[in-house]
């Protein structure tokens, strides 16, 4: 009986795909954005080592620009450019529309009939014991560089003896000048019971009418120029 001899056959290996040496891995082409695809293995790797790091690109621009802003900042305050909200030459302004609210400091360098307000009243000082008013100061309220003006404030007399001047322009905002306002400004207290420096007991007239109260609240008209007298008595 004859045996049957199998025949041992030998597989062939496959041609390795070379190709496969050559295209990138999926995960390579999403962490590079496909932008190394076209390369070899070893020309990827020298490709990515002379790309500059974007992150740290961006940080170099963000710098960059940080320090320009920081440096016109700067600029502007010291040329004058920058307002900081830190005053208009020493004016009071109010946050909301940017007037100023206070009387004393208004700052004008001129007179201006045409932008500004100007009124004015007498006013007649009678110190204790005495039956005489004195002399109003020249001056008050106005600062001089020699002869030249600054500055005036809102309420400030001039070389006309005992006539007080009420003047501003659009920027003011705030309440009607007072009596106490002026005496401010001069730096002398006014109440009901002071008087340049006296105690005792205040009496107020207005055009000779009397005048009730404390007289600093006293409100001068605009619509004429009327005489205040104000005097001191012993209590």
């Amino acid at each position: 009986m004859s045996r049957r001899v199998k025949k041992k056959t030998t597989k062939k290996k496959s041609p390795r795909n070379k190709q496969s040496e050559i295209l990138p891995s999926e995960e390579s082409s999403t962490s590079d954005g496909g932008l190394y695809d076209h390369l070899l293995p070893s020309q990827k790797a020298e490709a990515k080592a002379a790309t500059p790091d974007s992150g740290g690109y961006n940080m170099i621009v963000v710098a960059v620009i940080a320090l320009l802003l920081i440096m016109g900042l700067i600029s502007g305050v010291f040329t004058g450019d920058l307002d900081l909200g830190n005053g208009n030459n020493g004016e009071n302004e109010d946050a909301n529309n940017g007037g100023i609210i206070d009387i004393s400091d208004i700052c004008l360098k001129e007179h201006n009939l045409d932008t500004q307000t100007r009124y004015s009243f007498w006013l007649n000082l009678v110190p204790l014991g005495e039956s005489e008013f004195v002399v109003i100061p020249t001056d008050i309220g106005v600062q001089l560089s020699g002869d030249t003006l600054i500055c005036m404030q809102g309420m400030h007399t001039h070389n006309t003896p005992n006539l007080v001047y009420i003047e501003y322009d659009e920027r003011y905002v705030g309440s009607p000048p007072t009596l106490g306002d002026f005496f401010a400004i001069w730096d002398k207290p006014l109440s009901s019971t002071q008087l340049l420096g006296q105690t005792g007991t205040v009496l107020s007239w207005i055009d000779e009418e009397p005048l009730s109260g404390d007289p600093s609240s006293y409100i001068p008209r605009q619509d004429g120029m009327e005489v205040v007298r104000i005097q001191i008595i012993a209590v």
